[in-house]
């Protein structure tokens, strides 16, 4: 699988979920909780359109995006996607939940079945779900490993973690207070733009960043993992 290669439809915007479902390999269904969790039935995944304005009312946890455009490249489209395991003894769990902003230049010549690569990509998760104490996620293309080792460094203030997929595109990872941002770039010159460009998309990221360029940081307690959510 190639990792985090989306493909957007032309002109059916809102039937990315189904889409965006099949190019990261993640299954939507409509399994019941099992009362004997002894063969796990398949998670259930919703996937929901947000607008601009959706995500800039979002009160779920801080949003940071690169803006409508980034190096010429336009915002497409927002989802809210979460995954919930529905074979846990104590209850469902969620499994999945993050906010992405995915970016593209569809153009006049769009693939064969009438879509486009995203270009560049933003997901947002909460810290206590992806960190770097977590080295995989079942089922979510975001945890593929690359080709080489990843780099850790400071980015905007905060741990980040870079990983170079070659051909395939170009991953940062940023560790904040409340949510890691992951960006995706078709180059290392567009995901490190979109680095550079992020900025609060709602009240809650606005409240936390201030006057800065830096992003708030995380405590050490998040980075281990050690935080529930």
């Amino acid at each position: 699988m190639k990792p985090m290669k989306l493909f957007i439809l032309v002109g059916a915007i809102g039937a990315i979920g189904s889409l965006v479902g099949s190019a990261i390999g993640l299954t939507a269904s409509n399994g019941a909780r099992a009362a004997v969790p002894s063969i796990s039935p398949p998670a259930q995944e919703v996937q929901v359109k947000l607008t601009y304005a959706d995500s800039q009312a979002f009160a779920d946890r801080p949003l940071y995006a690169a803006g409508t455009s980034v190096d010429g490249v336009p915002l497409l489209t927002i989802l809210h996607v979460t995954r919930v395991e529905s074979n846990r003894v104590l209850g469902a769990a969620s499994d999945e939940n993050r906010v992405m902003f995915l970016y593209g230049k569809c153009g006049s010549s769009p693939t064969p079945d009438q879509s486009c690569a995203a270009d560049a990509q933003i997901h947002i998760w909460p810290i206590c779900e992806r960190n770097p104490a977590v080295e995989t996620r079942q089922g979510v293309s975001l945890s593929v490993a690359p080709p080489v080792a990843p780099t850790d460094s400071t980015m905007r203030g905060v741990p980040a973690r870079s990983m170079d997929f070659g051909k395939d595109g170009y991953r940062i990872e940023l560790y904040t207070a409340r949510v890691t941002i992951v960006v995706w770039g078709a180059s290392r010159v567009l995901a490190d733009d979109v680095v550079a460009n992020l900025k609060p998309v709602n009240d809650l990221a606005a409240s936390e960043l201030g006057t800065g360029m830096n992003l708030p940081a995380p405590s050490l307690a998040a980075l281990d993992g050690r935080v529930a959510c």
